[in-house]
């Protein structure tokens, strides 16, 4: 019964939203987010056949969070998957190359893929196609690679909007908190400065800064400004 919502989809049959409700309102009782999880990424999938972008992510995202709780590889690689596609389609390149990357890993791992389901292939092939568009080749075949090889943690926290992908160089992640300490940093705030500003312990701070280092390959403060302006341009 798990999979009747993953394969109804990989046919091409759409879930109305009222037998997806009726859905969560059943099973949610019981427990079962795990099961109403691949009902919301059908869901998700519909939205995005229908050009309703921002609700496609909001869904696919809300699907992705419970699959990543359970740590069930096939829904965390169906729903990356997805959210690759909608980058695409809402023209971020290197986010959805990188999904695009990181679902590769998951199937490579698990031993299947969305090209074995006719329906979701085709749409898979559009959107790597849409991505592919969006950067030169060789950039795009990097990040690619760059999301093959991530922590699977790191991109989830990107499909979910919790961090971002920086343009150029390593291709590191920064959280949003390390994107907020390494602009003060920038800034050429100290540590207590910093502290203050976020309204966190200096200890934290120091941790944060040596994240943001290590990611953006720098060794000293000063250097962070060029980096970031680097990475971003």
């Amino acid at each position: 019964m798990a999979r009747r919502p993953v394969a109804a989809t990989a046919r091409g049959e759409r879930q109305d939203t009222g037998q997806g409700d009726q859905g969560k309102e059943w099973t949610q009782p019981r427990g079962e987010r795990w099961l109403t999880s691949y009902s919301v990424w059908g869901l998700g999938v519909d939205a995005l056949i229908s050009g309703k972008l921002d609700d496609a992510l909001r869904l696919e995202r809300s699907a992705l969070d419970a699959k990543a709780t359970f740590g069930d590889q096939l829904g965390i690689g169906l729903t990356i998957e997805v959210i690759a596609w909608i980058a695409a389609e809402q023209r971020r390149g290197r986010e959805a190359a990188l999904l695009l990357g990181a679902a590769e890993a998951i199937w490579g791992t698990i031993g299947m893929s969305v090209a074995a389901m006719p329906y979701l292939s085709r749409r898979r092939e559009q959107g790597i196609a849409a991505a592919k568009r969006l950067l030169p080749p060789a950039e795009f075949d990097e990040v690619v690679e760059q999301g093959r090889a991530a922590p699977q943690a790191e991109a989830i926290t990107v499909a979910l909007g919790r961090s971002r992908v920086l343009r150029r160089g390593t291709g590191s992640l920064l959280t949003r908190r390390e994107e907020e300490i390494a602009r003060l940093v920038a800034t050429g705030a100290g540590n207590q400065a910093i502290a203050d500003e976020l309204v966190i312990s200096v200890r934290t701070v120091e941790t944060h800064v040596e994240s943001v280092l290590r990611k953006l390959d720098v060794r000293s403060r000063g250097a962070v400004a060029a980096a970031l302006s680097r990475h971003e341009g």
